[in-house]
């Protein structure tokens, strides 16, 4: 009479590899062992699901933040790599963008002018590191470019 109390013997397993020759007999219980496996995926998998939208959140808001060639839409590494571009041209562009603005207090307009007759051409001043600190308003026909 199986009143359930008596676990039911179904295979036998070793306990340890040196004595080989003990073994015991378990109740079989794939099912625990199963839903332990189920409830570890469904976590993991909801996991990767969070990390996935945050990321494709960050992505959306970059999106909307670079410049987009034509109004179309863009794919997650075109986003990516405009956003790399346009940060790599604003830092090598964004520190000296600052100087452009600046003249030496030792260059008067007068002096300025001056040069420009003496030189006919343009007018850079350039620090010890190599930052631009002044161009004259030359540099623009000289060389096509307004600084």
């Amino acid at each position: 009479m199986d009143d359930g109390l008596i676990p039911k013997i179904t295979k036998p397993i070793t306990l340890d590899k040196k004595n080989a020759d003990h073994t015991v007999f378990k109740e079989e219980s794939p099912d625990i062992t199963n839903k332990n496996a189920l409830i570890r995926r469904i976590s993991r998998n909801e996991s990767e699901k969070y990390r996935r939208d945050r990321l494709n959140m960050c992505i959306g808001q970059l999106g909307k933040l670079v410049p987009c060639p034509g109004g179309k839409k863009i794919d997650k590494s075109g986003i990516l790599r405009l956003a790399v571009n346009f940060l790599k041209i604003r830092h090598d562009i964004g520190v000296e963008k600052h100087y452009f603005g600046w003249k030496p207090s030792f260059i008067s307009p007068i002096l300025s002018e001056k040069l420009h007759d003496l030189v006919d051409g343009c007018l850079v001043c350039v620090s010890s590191k190599g930052d631009i600190i002044y161009t004259s308003k030359r540099i623009t026909t000289t060389y096509g470019h307004d600084l």
